[in-house]
């Protein structure tokens, strides 16, 4: 406990009577500050924190019977505190917080919760300093006051919209503010920390020493534990711990020796490091993460204060006199700091939520007063509605806008006159020169309109070259040299494939759906680095952008890569995603066996922490149910697997060197397309491998069949020893146990050859065979047999060229994935666990449309209409019916049913029926002038045999139309999906 030595602390100190300056001494004997005199200094010591009991008129309420320089001073340094403590409290308010209630409830805690902490804690008559406990500059009045407020206010508003959700993006907002942020606050930490000495003496050089000390040890802390997680060395995280390290510090910097502050600082990097993630635990949005680094940083910077606390250190300003910490022996002082926090804590917490609470509710009365902005004013954006200033405006103009290259070079020099004219916008105002890009921000904002002129303006000027180029003059007849039609390995989509093609689209969807899944999107072309070294061998297969002048891009090859790049760029933890888009890649078209350049991927994958296998077990679930439920695929499919450890193991028993795994495991990737003899010739001639390891890996390749695979690969002394593949193994044995759960073992096929040559695949991989996935000739005997047949030599294959009647191209895997654990991690440095599927829908579009054609299967319908309203009549009298044919057709749409009409005002008979039977309309409505009359329409069923009692149709109410149709509908027998064999 601080008390007096028996020196009044309010006469000035004297330096020791004698003729030289002492070297040294016991700072619990002597009194060092033989250098500092100063006649107001300690009086001013005299007026700590709060009210103290006066003894006099001049002492008392210090503030209001203050009449000297000392005291107005002291009051501006505790006002300070109380300032900055409610300041970090209100951290909690970010981006959904309103400002009036937030202003009254600072002023409302800073009174009744911080007031009396600081008061405990630093008056003399304050129960923690009665008992004994040590917080020098506010380890519990300022940072776990603050810090557990905020914990508090971020319960009462509730989580932000879209929190836990790639919605929210927890990206910084601005690192070079971030890092100015800090210094502000690393230097003004000394006038806390040091200041709290309350005079200029050698303990305030203390605590300066130790302040900047841990908040050095701090930084690089925080930052050697980021680097741990992901790899890379981060500004942000460097302030954060600087910010860690001060704040453990600052209830023991008057009390801790220097060496003490290294720990200070390492213990509060790495605990408010950690304890950032509690938010998570805790279910709550503390957006700026107070409770992490302050309420934290402050209880672990009083526990250790308990620890190192020295009575030498508080003994330097020459009169404080503590029993010390633990290295005083003085092990009790653990209990008060200990009783110290919590108490200060709790008090805070509870004490905040019965003032929000009251606010919130006078905010039913007060719409003001309440504390939370509405959904619509949060989607706005509080800089937009309790602000009306926008923060951000300048960073967004400069991406859009943009500076053409032609303009870039000059900028310094051109007026914004002439950039506009190089940019094809005219402007008429501000003729003055522009020499920074922030000028041209500033004269950017304001003119919103112009904004998309621009943008497109940049994208139209590099090519007026290409258009030149391509000038051809069609002639009269429409005949020339250029030929209308799609680029190669691309098609136009329309009529009956178009609804077969959604069929399926609706069908796997409805499986992701089932199993939870959200939907995401990614642009269709990403930075060019971005999918550099993902995809081994088939790299070369990416689509580059052509260079101009910006960004170098490729198109996407998968939508796996862009996945990854989303959770790390987005800080995604989990999520059970599914995407369906496009994807291009330049390989050689077989059009009509559904392998294209540009095409539809279906996949869903799942990132995240969890126990083994179980989220793979559920992608291959998911595999079964949408080829069972696709029309012509039940019984029809077959899934193989394999595991990447188990293929990597058995090329490390086979000799394979290691800087060759990859390659070789491409080559046995094509053991489904083309016999052995021409993979092994792969593997020795073009990629060197030794003969005889070729033929120690043919002996494990060709194993394949159900779960006794496993068994037999267990059996072999060399596999399991191998310590890869045994991993695998085990993998594969937990996985076919959830299988067998699951009722997929009976699809599955174990495959020693499947090998998935993506470099990014981790884990086990599979894809989904099918009756004519494999090519049904192997190259080697088609080149037999086209020698046989013309012994001339032939020249080289366009690479454009189509194949669909090469027999040695097949359909291939109609669906493929597997486990890619390290693949985010590229990206952000921190691996993410991902599993995933995608389904080739081009290609099963290919096999289900034949097998469709094949079957008794109803024919598709080219639109989905289901009622054609028709007008009877002949003769010059007959008018068409018009009006009465809307009439009907509207009261059909607005019960809705779809339903359709001829666009003529009198339409033969005959061509409305080809219309309806055209397009697959299975009713009819017929409007006759005699029916009409007497209230009356006919409903006639399409397609009905002779001799059927219907096949004229029936007659119905006008009325009662909608009700008989609606009824008929949902009547009407379903059609047959699939033949059953």
């Amino acid at each position: 406990m601080a008390s007096s030595s028996g020196l009044d602390p309010t006469l000035p100190l004297e330096a020791f009577k004698n003729d030289t300056i002492p070297a040294g001494g016991d700072s619990r004997l002597d009194n060092l500050n033989v250098f500092y005199n100063a006649s107001g200094r300690h009086r001013v010591d005299a007026y700590l924190d709060g009210a103290r009991p006066p003894d006099d008129s001049r002492r008392g309420l210090f503030l209001l019977w203050a009449r000297e320089e000392e005291v107005c001073a002291f009051a501006a340094v505790a006002g300070m505190f109380a300032a900055i403590t409610v300041a970090l409290a209100v951290g909690a308010v970010a981006e959904r917080g309103r400002m009036l209630p937030c202003i009254l409830y600072m002023f409302i805690w800073t009174t009744l919760i911080y007031d009396p902490i600081a008061c405990w804690t630093w008056n003399p008559a304050g129960w923690t300093y009665l008992l004994g406990g040590l917080d020098f500059a506010g380890g519990t009045p300022v940072h776990i006051a603050s810090g557990t407020a905020a914990l508090a206010y971020s319960y009462m508003l509730g989580k932000r919209r879209g929190h836990g959700t790639q919605e929210l993006n927890y990206r910084p907002h601005n690192v070079t503010h971030i890092v100015i942020g800090t210094v502000f606050l690393w230097v003004g930490w000394f006038g806390f920390n040091a200041g709290s000495a309350l005079a200029a003496n050698l303990r305030a050089v203390m605590a300066a020493v130790v302040t900047n000390l841990a908040a050095c040890v701090g930084g690089i802390t925080w930052c050697l534990v980021d680097y741990r997680l992901e790899r890379k060395w981060s500004t942000v995280g460097f302030c954060s711990g600087v910010i860690a390290g001060l704040v453990c510090i600052t209830p023991g910097s008057g009390y801790v020796p220097a060496w003490a502050a290294v720990v200070f600082g390492a213990c509060g990097g790495v605990a408010c490091n950690y304890a950032t993630k509690l938010k998570y635990f805790l279910r709550c949005d503390d957006a700026l993460d107070i409770f992490a680094v302050h309420a934290v940083g402050g209880f672990v910077g009083n526990i250790l204060t308990a620890f190192f606390a020295a009575d030498y250190i508080a003994h330097l300003d020459g009169y404080t006199v503590i029993p010390g910490g633990w290295l005083n022996s003085h092990y009790i002082q653990l209990g008060y700091q200990l009783a110290d926090s919590v108490s200060g804590g709790a008090y805070s917490f509870f004490g905040t939520c019965l003032i929000l609470g009251a606010l919130d509710f006078l905010g039913k009365f007060v719409p003001v007063l309440k504390l939370r902005v509405s959904d619509e004013e949060e989607i706005l954006g509080l800089d937009d509605v309790e602000i009306g200033e926008f923060a951000y405006d300048y960073v967004e103009l400069t991406r859009e806008v943009g500076i053409p290259d032609e303009v870039d070079e000059g900028l310094s020099t051109h007026s914004l006159e002439q950039h506009a004219e190089a940019m094809g916008v005219g402007h008429e105002k501000n003729q003055e020169s522009v020499d920074s890009s922030g000028q041209l921000a500033q004269w950017a904002h304001g003119r919103h309109s112009t904004t998309q002129s621009l943008t497109r303006t940049y994208s139209t000027t590099q090519p007026r070259r290409a258009r030149d180029e391509h000038r051809f003059d069609m002639g009269k007849e429409g005949k020339g040299n250029f030929q209308l039609k799609t680029p190669k390995g691309t098609r136009d989509w329309s009529g009956t494939d178009v609804v077969l093609r959604e069929q399926i689209f609706s069908t796997i969807t409805s499986v992701f759906k089932r199993h939870g899944g959200v939907t995401i999107d990614t642009p269709v072309f990403e930075l060019k680095e971005t999918l550099t070294g993902k995809y081994g061998e088939d790299s070369k297969l990416i689509y580059d952008l052509a260079d101009q002048g910006g960004e170098i891009c490729s198109l996407r090859y998968d939508l796996t890569v862009p996945f990854a790049r989303f959770c790390a760029q987005n800080a995604v933890q989990n999520i059970k995603r599914y995407h369906i888009a496009k994807v291009y890649r330049r390989d050689q078209p077989a059009m009509t066996k559904g392998r294209m350049r540009e095409f539809y991927q279906c996949d869903f994958d799942i990132a995240g922490q969890f126990d083994p296998m179980l989220p793979d077990a559920e992608i291959l679930r998911i595999i079964k149910e949408v080829f069972e439920d696709l029309p012509g695929w039940k019984g029809k499919f077959t899934i193989k697997i394999n595991h990447r450890k188990i293929l990597d193991g058995i090329f490390q028993i086979c000799g394979v060197p290691e800087d060759k795994i990859r390659t070789i495991s491409s080559a046995v990737d094509k053991l489904d397309k083309s016999p052995w003899e021409e993979v092994r010739r792969e593997m020795v001639e073009d990629k060197g491998l030794d003969p005889e390891v070729a033929d120690k890996i043919w002996t494990y390749a060709q194993l394949k069949g159900g779960k006794d695979v496993i068994e037999k690969l267990q059996s072999m002394p060399e596999v399991v020893a191998n310590e890869s593949a045994k991993e695998g193994l085990d993998n594969m044995a937990l996985l076919c146990s959830y299988l067998e759960t699951f009722d997929v073992l009976p699809s599955l096929s174990i495959d020693m050859s499947l090998a998935r040559g993506l470099d990014y695949y981790t884990g086990v991989i599979y894809e989904v065979v099918t009756e004519g996935s494999a090519p049904s000739v192997s190259a080697k005997d088609a080149a037999a047999a086209a020698a046989k047949k013309d012994k001339k030599p032939k020249k080289k294959a366009d690479a454009d060229e189509d194949r669909s009647n090469d027999p040695t191209v097949g359909v291939g895997s109609v669906a493929a994935g597997g486990r890619y654990d390290s693949l985010v991690g590229m990206f952000s440095g921190k691996p993410i666990p991902c599993v995933g599927i995608s389904f080739g829908v081009d290609r099963i579009f290919s096999i289900t449309k034949a097998r469709l054609a094949s079957s008794q299967a109803p024919s598709l319908r080219p639109t989905e209409v289901d009622v054609y309203v028709m007008a009877f009549g002949a003769g010059k009298e007959f008018t068409g019916m018009l009006p009465e044919r809307m009439s009907v057709a509207k009261d059909l749409w607005d019960a809705g049913i779809k339903a359709e009409y001829a666009w003529k005002v009198k339409p033969k008979l005959q061509n409305q029926f080809k219309a309806a039977e055209g397009g697959g309309v299975p009713w009819a409505v017929i409007l006759g002038e005699e029916e009409l009359r007497e209230g009356k329409v006919k409903v006639k069923e399409m397609g009905l045999e002779s001799g059927h009692p219907e096949k004229d149709g029936v007659v119905v109410e006008r009325g009662r139309l909608v009700e008989e149709i609606r009824e008929r509908l949902e009547g009407r027998r379903l059609p047959v999906r699939e033949k059953e064999t």
